[in-house]
């Protein structure tokens, strides 16, 4: 007989154990195990404990109310991006208090949660209120934020930062706000954003965000990186497109309508014998996506492989991008990142790039709408697998006409035909975009 250790803490209670495998002959030792393991759950349930009962409070710092996306925060951003002088790859993002409230009453409408917010910007400082009401039960329960930040040399920094009755100021309120990014939940918007976010300042009651923007950034942007639960799927999904694409023709393009329904008649396969079809939606778009933008993720197996082929939607490469793109977007509930950039790059190809097209808007808002709509609840999951696999090759499922949407305006062209971008016309014409995607029958809600 030897000595076994499960570590130093527990060396001086632990049981001899043969050497062949560990176990505990001693009921002294078992009793004196659960009792520190009870201590220490009891120890970190109170911490715990006293941590919400220091963040939640009883009374709101301000009235909340439910947020709907009819509130004036639509008008989020149109007209707001600038050109910079310091060149082309730079923009500007202005924005006054007004603006970061209507940010913020989006973000509240599209969670579904009831809140208020008030910011004020004055000089160089900002300062902002945040009230949320818990989404719970037979109690009113709030969390109210309170942060400050102020322009300093180098840029704009948090100067202080208040979570019900827990306030810190710099530079611990920076460690806690860095603190929270890196949580899984947030850190995919700390990720999409770092790229981008150039330099922030606040002067003359403006909050600037500058912008660095290329192509490079604005794609990789459109893709999200898989969850840990969809890691075992994806390789199931490739070895299915794999056979879909070794059909034993050199073609150098495919339709997508022409991948998707194996994909979604696999994912409705799936989903009827593991009741998990949302999950299943999510594999089968992102490895769509992968494909159409030459992406590759990790690939564990690494043995599947797929032909290059370039992936058409609307006989265009560029709008089978935009589509997935989008849909993989909206996947992890990126639905107004997607409008955001979307709209912002058509804005800047009218100085820099092919111009300004509603062609790509449409394929950015009806792919948005198909990710949401596969992965918003099993019921609609279920339904765009049935349409998908069973009229799957119609490519007038995906997407409505487009030929006589404009596009290719650059910036003289669109301002004389929609002035600015919160126009009587250019709100016609989305409405106009969007009546089109609501009226096919993948996009009715059941």
């Amino acid at each position: 007989m030897k000595y076994c250790a499960l570590s130093p803490l527990l060396s001086r209670i632990a049981a001899p154990c043969r050497v062949t495998g560990v176990r505990v002959s001693s009921g002294r030792s078992l009793r004196l195990i659960g009792r520190w393991l009870a201590g220490a759950l009891g120890l970190l349930l109170l911490v715990l404990g006293l941590l919400i009962a220091l963040v939640v409070e009883r009374q709101p710092s301000l009235t909340p109310h439910p947020a709907t996306e009819m509130d004036p925060a639509g008008q989020l951003l149109r007209g707001k991006l600038r050109a910079d002088p310091r060149g082309a790859s730079e923009k500007r993002f202005v924005l006054n208090a007004d603006d970061l409230d209507a940010a913020a009453h989006l973000l509240l409408a599209r969670k579904r949660l009831w809140g208020e917010t008030r910011f004020l910007i004055e000089d160089q400082r900002l300062t902002g209120q945040v009230s949320l009401r818990l989404p719970v039960d037979h109690a009113q329960l709030f969390v109210n934020l309170g942060i400050e930040a102020i322009d300093r040399e180098g840029g704009a920094r948090l100067e202080s930062l208040r979570i019900g009755h827990l306030g810190f100021s710099s530079p611990m309120a920076g460690w806690v706000l860095q603190g929270f990014l890196h949580l899984p939940r947030f850190s995919r918007y700390r990720a999409l954003l770092t790229p981008l976010l150039q330099e922030v300042r606040i002067a003359d009651g403006r909050l600037v965000a500058m912008v660095r923007w290329n192509r490079e950034i604005l794609g990789n942007l459109r893709g999200v990186m898989p969850l840990p639960s969809d890691k075992e799927r994806l390789p199931i999904y490739r070895q299915k497109l794999a056979e879909v694409l070794n059909d034993g023709t050199e073609n150098r393009y495919v339709r997508l309508v022409r991948l998707m329904q194996p994909l979604f008649t696999l994912a409705h396969e799936r989903g009827q014998a593991n009741r998990q079809p949302i999950e299943e939606n999510r594999a089968a778009l992102l490895v769509l996506s992968d494909y159409a933008t030459g992406k590759d993720w990790e690939n564990p197996d690494g043995q599947t492989t797929l032909p290059r082929r370039q992936v058409l939607l609307n006989k265009r490469i560029d709008t089978a991008q935009h589509f997935l793109g989008a849909a993989v977007m909206a996947l992890s509930g990126q639905g107004t990142l997607v409008e955001m950039i979307g709209l912002a790059k058509e804005l800047h190809d009218t100085h820099d790039g092919s111009g300004f097209s509603f062609i790509d808007l449409a394929a950015d808002q009806a792919g948005a709408m198909l990710g949401r709509y596969a992965v918003r609840t099993p019921e609609m999951a279920v339904h765009i697998q049935e349409i998908l696999s069973r009229n799957g090759a119609d490519e007038g499922l995906l997407i409505p006409q487009l030929k006589d949407l404009p596009e290719s305006m650059d910036t003289q062209a669109f301002a004389s035909r929609f002035k600015k971008i919160d126009s009587p016309e250019y709100e016609a014409m989305k409405q106009e975009i969007d009546s089109r995607i609501r009226s096919l029958p993948l996009y009715k809600v059941q």
